[in-house]
């Protein structure tokens, strides 16, 4: 069983790489990492890109057209929506952790224990 650990990114101010790397030492199963890229600006879509890119870290761009509140949270909640009900389910997704991107294990982790 693979885990698919889903986190969302609208700017490069989070940690992004060092959350990849704390995974990849601590995460006990099998794992994808996966970013889900909601930038609203070309710059920062390109900045994160950038970001994952040299890290080796799986990028999805968020569909902006999902959107409709200029809510942060109701933006984020529609984000999150996109990647369990479309992403998830055509990418047959069987166990998702859903991520911020500042949050990250510092010691061994089992999702499946």
């Amino acid at each position: 069983m693979k885990i698919s650990i889903f986190s969302f990114a609208v700017n490069d101010k989070f940690p992004i790489d060092i959350m990849y790397r704390q995974f990849a030492k601590y995460m006990k199963e099998d794992f994808e990492f996966i970013l889900f890229n909601d930038a609203y600006t070309d710059e920062m879509f390109n900045n994160i890109n950038a970001i994952t890119a040299r890290s080796q870290i799986t990028c999805v761009r968020v569909p902006q057209n999902i959107h409709h509140t200029e809510n942060p949270s109701g933006a984020y909640a529609e984000t999150l929506n996109w990647s369990v009900h479309d992403y998830a389910t055509k990418n047959q997704c069987e166990v998702i952790a859903l991520m911020h991107t500042d949050v990250f294990p510092i010691c061994d982790i089992s999702i499946s224990d």
